[in-house]
């Protein structure tokens, strides 16, 4: 029998594994999927995916740009490092971590406005994995540290 604890542990990761499977779609089916019009719709709640800034797959966008690709690239990266720390790291719980979580998308987003840099997909997709990974490990310190004082209590 799994115990609650374990699926709680592990369900971030499954989900967040799924939504990455599901968001390379045209690359499993030609586009005349019956699912494609399905999960395109589901994605537009998370993301706008505008095709000039969705990477494509046999002529196909995909349905996440490439910054949202990278945040959630990042935080299923961030929920397989959490899923291999025992101890709790304390240093990412803090909310000046957050703001620094946020930095490269700030940073590049930034870049993009004031015309420094022209909008490029791979460094969105960069920016967007190195957040996605920082906001993990607050957001899953955060829930371990409260989890925890809950099992312990």
């Amino acid at each position: 029998m799994i115990s609650r604890s374990s699926i709680i542990r592990y369900l971030p990761t499954l989900l967040l594994f799924l939504l990455l499977i599901v968001s390379f779609l045209p690359f499993y089916t030609d586009g005349s999927s019956v699912l494609y019009p399905f999960t395109k719709s589901l994605f537009s709640r998370i993301c706008h995916g505008i095709s000039d800034r969705c990477f494509e797959i046999n002529g196909m966008s995909l349905h996440l740009c490439s910054r949202c690709l990278g945040i959630y690239s990042g935080l299923f990266a961030g929920s397989i490092t959490i899923l291999f720390l025992n101890n709790r790291m304390t240093v990412f719980t803090k909310r000046r971590y957050l703001f620094i979580a946020f930095s490269p998308i700030l940073i590049h987003k930034l870049l993009e406005l004031l015309s420094i840099v022209d909008y490029s997909k791979l460094w969105a997709l960069i920016s967007g994995i190195l957040s996605g990974y920082l906001i993990f490990l607050y957001i899953g310190n955060r829930f371990l540290i409260n989890f925890s004082k809950r099992s312990d209590g």
